[in-house]
C-alpha cells in the first residue's frame, strides 16, 4: 500500500512482448549502468554532504545485517550510488478486466509471466495505460522507487530510496535481497509475499536494539494494517459483486456503491492509517487494478509469518521451508500456502477475542462492512 507496494520486479533484457518494450528498457538499464558511483569512494570524498553519508552508511549496515542475521547475502548488489533526479526509477502498470479483481499478465523468459509492466519513461507508461483503457481495461499507474534484475546486474542504490528512514530503507533493501535468494518464475503472489515478508521482519529485528527508530517504524507498518484490512473487506465485497450472476450494468453501478461506501470509512477512519496518508490513494488511485496490485504483495505474506514461527523464528531453517515450497508444483505450492493462511487466519481470530478495546467506536458503524468482523477484519481494527 505504501513504499513497499511500489518495489516491483523488472527484469531489463528479457525481451518482452516487443521490439519496443525491449529497447526502452535496455536503454533505461544503461542509463542507470552510466551513472553509478561508487559507494566506499562516496564515504571516502570530502565532498559527500553529511546527510548523504549517514544513509550511505545506514544501508551498508543493513546490507551487513542482512548478511549476518537474515542469511541474504548481497553479492555485491548496492555497492554503489545513481543520482536520477527523479521522483521514481520506474512507472509500474496493472491492468485487470472491467469486472474481475484478476490482473492481466505479461510474460518474459527468465521471470515468467507477471501481472504488471514497468517502465522507465512515464510517458511510455502512460501511453500503454491508455490503450489498455481504451480496451475497457481498468488500469493503475505508479511510480516506483526500486527493481531487481535477479543477479544480472548488481544493483545500485537510487536517490529515489536512498533517503527513506532506517526502517523503511532496511525493509525495501532486505525486501531486494529475498528476491536474489529465491524466485519462481511465474509466480509472483509467492514471490513478492515472500519477499514483503522478509523486509518487514527483516526491519522489525534490525531496529530491536533502537527503541525510537523501531517505534516509528511499528507505529507507521500498524497504520498500514489497519488499511489494508479495509482493502481486504473491499477487495470480498467486490468479488461477492463479481461473481453474482446479476446483469454487467448491475454490477459496475454495484461495484460503485461499494467504492462509494469505503470512501465514507476511509473518511471516518483515516485517522487510524496515519491520517492524511491514504488520502491520495483513495481519492485518485483506488481501483480494480490497483487492488489487485496491493494482493499481489500481500496474499501470502501471513501464511510466511506462520511458516517462521514454524521454522522457529530461525532464519536457516525457514529459508529451507521456503526452498521447499520453491521446488514444488505451482498447485502443491498454493495449497500448502492456504493451509498456512488457514493457520494465520485462526491465530488472528483468537487475537480479535481478546483485544477490543475499540469495538464501538463511532467509525465502526460506516467500516462494519470491510471489516467483516467486529472488532476488525484480520486482525485488530
Amino acid at each position: 500500500m505504501s513504499r513497499q507496494i511500489g518495489v516491483l520486479l523488472l527484469f531489463m533484457l528479457a525481451g518482452c512482448s516487443t521490439l519496443s518494450y525491449y529497447g526502452q528498457a535496455v536503454q533505461g538499464q544503461a542509463s542507470l549502468l552510466l551513472k553509478r558511483q561508487s559507494v566506499p569512494a562516496l564515504l571516502k570524498s570530502p565532498q559527500t554532504s553529511p546527510a548523504l553519508r549517514d544513509r550511505l552508511e545506514t544501508s551498508q549496515a543493513a546490507l551487513r545485517f542482512a548478511e549476518q542475521h537474515l542469511e541474504l547475502p548481497n553479492q555485491g548488489r548496492y555497492q554503489s550510488l545513481v543520482v536520477t533526479g527523479r521522483r521514481a526509477v520506474v512507472w509500474n502498470v496493472v491492468a485487470t478486466p472491467a469486472l474481475s479483481l484478476t490482473p492481466l499478465r505479461w510474460c518474459c523468459p527468465v521471470v515468467g509471466c507477471v501481472p504488471y509492466r514497468g517502465f522507465f519513461s512515464e510517458t511510455s507508461a502512460m501511453r500503454v495505460a491508455t490503450q489498455l483503457r481504451e480496451a475497457r481495461r481498468v488500469v493503475s499507474v505508479g511510480g516506483v522507487a526500486a527493481y531487481s534484475t535477479l543477479g544480472w546486474f548488481k544493483d545500485p542504490l537510487l536517490d529515489t530510496f536512498i533517503h527513506w528512514s532506517d526502517g523503511d530503507l532496511g525493509n525495501l533493501l532486505f525486501h531486494e535481497l529475498a528476491h536474489g535468494r529465491v524466485w519462481v518464475n511465474g509466480d509472483a503472489a509467492f514471490n513478492e509475499s515472500l519477499a514483503s515478508f522478509v523486509g518487514n521482519q527483516g526491519a522489525l529485528l534490525w531496529l530491536d536494539n533502537r527503541p525510537q527508530e523501531l517505534s516509528r517504524y511499528q507505529s507507521d507498518q500498524a497504520a498500514e494494517e489497519r488499511f489494508a484490512i479495509l482493502l481486504a473487506g473491499l477487495r470480498m465485497r467486490l468479488e461477492s459483486v463479481y461473481t453474482a450472476t446479476a446483469e454487467d450494468g448491475m454490477k459496475q453501478q454495484q461495484a460503485q456503491d461499494v467504492y462509494a461506501d469505503f470512501r465514507l470509512c476511509h473518511a471516518a477512519r483515516r485517522h487510524r492509517s496515519g491520517n492524511d496518508r491514504y488520502d491520495a490513494i483513495v481519492a485518485n488511485r483506488l481501483n480494480n487494478a490497483y487492488l489487485a496490485a496491493v494482493q499481489t504483495y500481500a496474499e501470502f505474506t501471513p501464511a510466511f509469518v506462520t511458516l517462521f514461527e514454524e521454522a522457529g523464528s530461525r532464519w536457516p531453517a525457514f529459508w529451507s521451508a521456503v526452498d521447499q515450497l520453491a521446488a514444488m508444483s505451482e498447485d502443491q505450492r498454493h495449497q500448502r500456502l492456504r493451509d498456512l493462511l488457514t493457520v494465520a487466519n485462526q491465530t488472528s481470530g483468537q487475537h480479535r477475542i481478546t483485544d477490543r478495546s475499540d469495538h464501538h467506536d463511532t467509525d465502526e458503524v460506516e467500516c462494519q462492512p470491510f471489516l467483516g468482523h467486529p472488532a476488525g477484519g484480520k486482525g485488530a481494527g
